[in-house]
């Protein structure tokens, strides 16, 4: 590279990696072969030559975490399949109806995914696919994918089992009481939004009579213990002692989803079993098992997969957007615009909340401590955590959107459309929170 083009500013360098992602999408670049041409870029722009941007790809390769992330999106897959056969479907779907009454489709398609957000899974948006799939039917794909991931993430400003708000209340000195009454309020403002943008327009189309369903065959217990499984193991394992207490690495994140993935699918193989027994056919195990995990559509899944983190491990070796914060920084950017674009920036391109967490908020910190910045502790939070957030919603390399939307075979473009307006009610909400809470002094 010419030396001029060397010397770019960090931020611009990332603007532009981002916006030829963008354009490489746009004329259908597979994604994997898009986001590694990327982060070779990246790696490449951050000065860090040939040879070791060779050692950096093998290092995403050789990277644990992707090999099991890899693992539980195939168990991911395999249990999703059996809870949303058309039988299994159709259980959930009529508890649900009986719970919601005429509304209990629309209620379905919100809360299914809210529910799986609550465990911190990544890749949790495939999961919950099937079911927006079944209860929605054969409508708009793009909508379909906006539902389903835009009701997947409403925990994410404050739930304290996920690692960024955890690293988020630490960076700040905050106890969990007090960071979580604080953005907790993210939460019922993007239902609303979810809500009256999304899926209020579609409510007579959802609506569906208790009379229409088939009647039920006493399996909700069956059907709901897959997933009552994965909860419990995600919330209680770290309790235990096991290889994902004592550290903080990749066994400690994604080690206790893993067993509870392989718990839930034994019960679907025991299910089976019994089934068997009884002299019914066995759907699943063994004929059955694997044909949704190696299918067509799931091997997009893992080269998509393959793709993001790949990306994610080579912006983290460049350390561009550590330099791009520096130099903002220096710049003498206004407290409060440093504060919005830091974190959207690197949501943006990290789609991870560690990612624009950890990146952006020891910037964010250092500004909220300079003498004269006139920034108050919790409207500091409230905003950069709010813009960072609704980068992450809009990245392209988010995993739960790149798996929602490969699942529903949508168009990103018109994904977008969908998802434009609910997340610029929550970038309006940071920025009136922002204003309450300096008005406040907080």
């Amino acid at each position: 590279m010419t030396s001029w083009l060397l010397h770019l500013p960090a931020i611009l360098k990332i603007a532009l990696v981002f916006a030829a992602l963008l354009a490489a999408l746009r004329l259908r670049v597979p994604l994997e072969l898009a986001l590694l041409a990327g982060g070779i870029v990246l790696d490449l722009w951050a000065g860090r030559g040939v040879l070791q941007m060779l050692r950096d790809v093998g290092g995403g390769f050789a990277d644990a975490e992707l090999w099991m992330l890899m693992l539980m999106t195939l168990l991911i897959v395999e249990v999703a399949r059996f809870m949303t056969a058309r039988d299994n479907a159709d259980e959930l779907l009529g508890l649900t109806v009986r719970f919601g009454g005429r509304h209990g489709r629309m209620l379905s398609v919100m809360a299914l995914p809210a529910v799986i957000g609550l465990v911190p899974m990544p890749a949790g948006a495939r999961f919950s696919a099937p079911f927006v799939e079944q209860m929605a039917g054969g409508r708009d794909p793009a909508w379909k994918t906006a539902v389903n991931y835009w009701f997947r993430h409403l925990w994410e400003y404050w739930w304290p089992l996920y690692p960024g708000v955890m690293l988020a209340a630490t960076l700040f000195g905050l106890n969990m009481t007090r960071f979580t009454a604080t953005l907790f309020l993210f939460t019922p403002w993007a239902v609303l939004a979810g809500y009256v943008l999304l899926v209020r327009p579609h409510r007579h189309d959802l609506k569906v009579e208790a009379a229409s369903l088939p009647p039920p065959q006493g399996r909700q217990a069956i059907v709901l213990a897959p997933l009552l499984t994965v909860l419990a193991a995600v919330f209680l394992l770290p309790l235990l002692p096991g290889p994902w207490r004592g550290h903080g690495g990749a066994a400690a994140k994604l080690l206790p989803a893993i067993f509870g993935l392989a718990a839930a699918l034994a019960i679907v193989f025991a299910d089976e079993l019994r089934a068997a027994r009884r002299g019914g056919a066995a759907r699943f195990w063994p004929a059955g098992f694997g044909t949704a995990a190696i299918g067509r559509r799931s091997a997009g899944v893992y080269l998509s997969l393959l793709g993001v983190m790949l990306f994610k491990h080579m912006l983290e070796q460049s350390a561009l957007l550590g330099e791009a914060a520096r130099q903002l920084n220096a710049a003498h950017v206004p407290a409060m615009l440093a504060v919005m674009l830091l974190p959207f920036v690197a949501g943006l391109v990290t789609g991870l909340a560690v990612g624009f967490i950890g990146t952006s908020f020891p910037f964010v910190i250092a500004l909220l401590h300079a003498p004269a910045s006139g920034l108050t502790p919790l409207a500091t939070l409230f905003l950069a955590y709010g813009c960072g957030y609704v980068g992450l919603l809009l990245s392209p390399v988010h995993l739960c959107l790149l798996l929602s939307r490969e699942y529903f075979q949508a168009p990103l473009g018109a994904v977008y459309r969908r998802l434009a307006a609910p997340s610029a009610l929550v970038f309006l909400f940071a920025l009136a929170g922002y204003g309450v809470f300096t008005w406040l002094g907080m």
